[in-house]
């Protein structure tokens, strides 16, 4: 395996620069307003969906209900009762003029997933290492040695896309979805990594799967990742596994042991 490519993508990663883009503003319906950013999906971009859904929270601004980010965007719904969209464009465009660095910066989570990789876990663990002419051990080390971002969440509630994986990993999803992905699946398809948080159908790759549940409907916050979040897998073994899967199915939450608050 070829350690270089490892280095290279983590110098990348830190050597990434918070540059603003001018974005468009465009009404949805009566109640939202999107903002777009640079159309890629990239970490730089999503940085900056991440700060003016930070910067408008921490404004108060009357009249907001919400602020959805995606890979390249922020959804903004409001009551237009209350307030106008061309105030909300005008108080974002003066947001995002300001100095940066003279704004507080929300505190983040960073989450330690735990993952058995391979085997019945990881269905597509074995074929993917063979295609890269890597060991499965080389994958695994490639998958769980990156801090990932949270770009946005959607497909299915708390299904958390995450990036940028490692280059090797910017594989085309299957060319045959599967029926049916096993709850906490962890998956790669075009240099992103997601964990499914429900069973359901899925295109991408298999690696492996974590015993902790992504959503849980009876808290305040149901998502174990949000935008924003940072997050490493770790990989354990069977034995692990089965500890973890039976403290989750005793009714006992790991959530608050697993993230924890850093500023970015």
């Amino acid at each position: 395996m070829n350690s270089e490519r490892i280095k290279s993508q983590s110098e990348l990663r830190k050597e990434r620069i918070l540059i603003v883009s001018d974005p468009t503003f465009r009404r949805v319906g009566e109640e939202t307003l999107l903002v777009e950013f640079e159309n890629k999906i990239a970490l730089d971009v999503s940085e900056q969906v991440q700060r003016l859904s930070g910067l408008l929270m921490d404004e108060q601004v009357t009249g907001i209900y919400e602020c959805i980010p995606s890979f390249r965007s922020l959804a903004i719904d409001y009551n237009p009762l209350t307030v106008s969209h061309e105030h909300i464009e005008t108080i974002c465009r003066q947001l995002l003029q300001g100095d940066p660095s003279a704004h507080r910066q929300r505190s983040r989570h960073h989450a330690v997933v735990p993952v058995q990789y391979g085997g019945e876990w990881g269905p597509d663990l074995d074929e993917i290492a063979a295609t890269l002419q890597l060991t499965p051990e080389e994958l695994v080390k490639i998958h769980s040695s990156v801090v990932y971002t949270v770009y946005m969440v959607g497909f299915s509630n708390g299904f958390a896309y995450m990036g940028d994986t490692h280059e090797l990993l910017d594989l085309p999803r299957r060319s045959a979805p599967r029926v049916v992905v096993p709850v906490g699946s962890i998956a790669v398809a075009k240099k992103q990594t997601g964990i499914y948080p429900l069973s359901s159908p899925g295109g991408w790759h298999l690696l492996g799967r974590t015993p902790i549940p992504m959503f849980d409907p009876a808290r305040e916050r149901p998502a174990f990742l949000e935008a924003g979040d940072r997050v490493t897998f770790k990989p354990i073994n069977p034995e692990e596994y089965e500890e973890i899967e039976q403290k989750v199915q005793a009714g006992i939450s790991l959530w608050d042991e697993l993230k924890s608050q850093e500023l970015k």
